[in-house]
């Protein structure tokens, strides 16, 4: 070795005085960006993916065709007394044909009102075998959901979301006049 290699050494720099608690500034920084990343993939991504692969929309009259099922809107009723004899209800009766065994379940789907007020359909009632059948291959059949509807709730612009497969149904005007 010669003596120049010997007589290096590394050189050792202090922090200078102004970058002496920087430390937790970054930590703070590295927290909240992992808050901010957790709320937009919480709020912010699905109704993007909703926006760009999101679900179809069936106008009035129209018939849905994927996803192994043909679903179309028979008709729309609305009862103005129901269990209690003064909650209106809105019986939607869709026709149904399922390429594979389909069960319906509650959860999956919500009637949507104008002012953006979302109902759930009633729970199944067994004396009624149009309410929630299983859907064997193959097989066409009625389906009907029925809603309890707030006093004085308007229909117009009403539409039935199903979350599987997703689709919205717009309902047919007679709706909101009552049928």
């Amino acid at each position: 070795m010669s003596e120049s290699q010997r007589s290096r050494r590394p050189v050792q720099e202090d922090a200078p005085e102004g970058t002496a608690g920087r430390r937790g500034c970054l930590l703070a920084g590295a927290l909240l960006g992992i808050v901010a990343g957790v709320l937009v993939a919480l709020f912010v991504v699905p109704p993007l993916f909703d926006h760009y692969f999101g679900e179809a929309t069936v106008k009035a009259g129209k018939v849905y065709d994927g996803d192994g099922k043909r679903i179309s809107v028979d008709f729309v009723s609305r009862y103005e007394a129901g269990r209690d004899g003064k909650t209106p209800f809105l019986g939607v009766q869709f026709r149904v044909r399922s390429e594979a065994a389909w069960a319906p379940d509650p959860g999956n789907f919500v009637l949507e009102l104008e002012g953006g007020i979302k109902i759930g359909p009633v729970p199944p009632v067994e004396k009624i075998p149009v309410m929630w059948p299983q859907f064997a291959a193959g097989q066409e059949r009625p389906f009907e959901l029925l809603f309890e509807l707030p006093t004085g709730a308007r229909l117009e612009g009403a539409t039935v979301r199903f979350r599987d497969p997703k689709v919205r149904f717009e309902l047919p005007a007679a709706a909101s006049e009552g049928r």
